[in-house]
């Protein structure tokens, strides 16, 4: 699926002229759906779930958010601070939208070769839970895991609040310059944040009968 979805999206970008520097009409997911569709040199295996997942995306979001061949640059948000409340919206689709503001403004600013930049763009995850936790495949460093090692001479800050650390990469949290921690019933977060915070387990062990506000 993952290969018919790369295919029609090189197949969208020389319809539209993208590769030749038109930069004013882009194809959307709608085209994309389409495309999938009318494939039928490709497996229908593959074609059935790619319509079956895109197709819920695609009425969850609707065409309000999804239709547009040409909207705002993630660069000109950046200038107005933005509350996304996401209400209502499925996760996956939340995941989406939210990763590709954050991703493609990153990446952008890595692009212009920006270093130990002006801290001047302030990004605040709240329940960051599912859109921190690595899904790369094994081996692989998750997009996220890698602008973390770079945000900070980007002149980007990330705030990013979890309930638990379960499924988080080990490789972002060593990148977060500053950690708040607080009470947590999970045995294996007690492990993971006392391990980020270099404690040894009778520290460990001390915490978890002792905490309180104020401390740690």
């Amino acid at each position: 699926a993952r290969h018919v979805i790369a295919r029609g999206i090189h197949a969208l970008y020389s319809r539209f002229g993208v590769f030749n520097g038109c930069t004013q009409t882009y194809p959307t997911l709608f085209d994309l759906f389409g495309w999938v569709k009318t494939a039928s040199e490709t497996p229908s295996s593959s074609r059935d779930a790619i319509l079956d997942r895109l197709g819920s995306l695609l009425a969850s979001l609707r065409p309000e958010s999804l239709a547009w061949r040409l909207a705002w640059r993630p660069r000109a948000l950046a200038r107005f601070s933005i509350v996304f409340e996401m209400r209502g919206v499925s996760e996956i689709s939340k995941e989406i939208v939210l990763s590709s503001l954050l991703f493609s403004t990153l990446y952008e600013r890595a692009e212009r070769g920006l270093s130990n930049a002006r801290l001047d763009l302030l990004c605040v995850l709240e329940d960051a839970q599912r859109f921190l936790t690595s899904s790369s495949e094994a081996g692989d460093v998750s997009p996220i895991d890698e602008l973390a090692g770079l945000i900070r001479g980007l002149g980007v800050g990330l705030v990013a609040s979890c309930q638990s650390l379960e499924g988080i990469s080990p490789k972002l949290v060593p990148n977060l310059s500053t950690k708040f921690l607080g009470r947590s019933g999970s045995h294996s977060d007690w492990h993971r944040m006392g391990q980020d915070m270099v404690l040894n387990p009778e520290q460990i062990q001390w915490a978890k009968l002792n905490l309180r506000p104020g401390l740690w």
